[in-house]
């Protein structure tokens, strides 16, 4: 298949995901809304507190715009956004006493509604970066763009075999094309490129 259609052809997936993407980003922020509204209002019912009506939506919106600018920074700063199994929740124990047991199932009933609560809650922020990075993603779809990734892609093909990536230093955009569009092998560790395409 030539580069034009194929760049058109991803272009076309990406746009498909992105929607994808804020839907399920939709979908989980409002899930998460109706949790941390309800359970706010299960509080106030608690302490018998008698706020205005409005204060059940601002406090919610709150906690998800909070939720979304922590996730979004830790995000930036490439630290892991946190794991279910990594809290107390999945804690485990071993189990050499009665005790242990019955401590074990009691944790392993906590962890399945925790990760599902977990997961939705993260789902919001993760997949609107995830349309970001998509987005990202794109190739131009120019006249220029195609000429220069098609002549990296000659070469590559008439060359047949592993090379150092090094060789196509100046082609280096063009390379990272060619991946996305998945017509090359590209091994990062040990810094090689290869002609994959039929």
């Amino acid at each position: 298949m030539d580069i034009s259609s194929l760049i058109r052809a991803h272009n076309k997936g990406l746009i498909l995901k992105m929607v994808m993407s804020v839907i399920l980003s939709f979908v989980c922020y409002y899930l998460a809304y109706l949790f941390f509204r309800y359970t706010f209002s299960f509080v106030c019912d608690g302490f018998r507190l008698d706020l205005d009506a409005h204060w059940f939506v601002i406090v919610p919106i709150a906690i998800l715009l909070l939720m979304t600018i922590t996730y979004f920074l830790s995000w930036r700063k490439g630290d892991d956004t946190g794991d279910v199994n990594d809290s107390f929740f999945a804690m485990g124990f071993v189990e050499y006493t009665a005790g242990a047991v019955i401590v074990n199932n009691y944790t392993q009933q906590l962890t399945g509604p925790a990760y599902v609560m977990s997961a939705i809650f993260h789902q919001g922020p993760a997949r609107l970066i995830r349309v970001y990075e998509y987005y990202g993603s794109r190739i131009p779809d120019t006249t220029e763009v195609i000429n220069k990734v098609t002549l990296a892609r000659d070469s590559l093909k008439s060359a047949n075999k592993w090379q150092d990536v090094s060789l196509y230093g100046n082609q280096a955009l063009e390379v990272i094309y060619l991946s996305l569009l998945e017509e090359i092998d590209l091994d990062l560790v040990k810094g090689r490129v290869k002609y994959s395409g039929e």
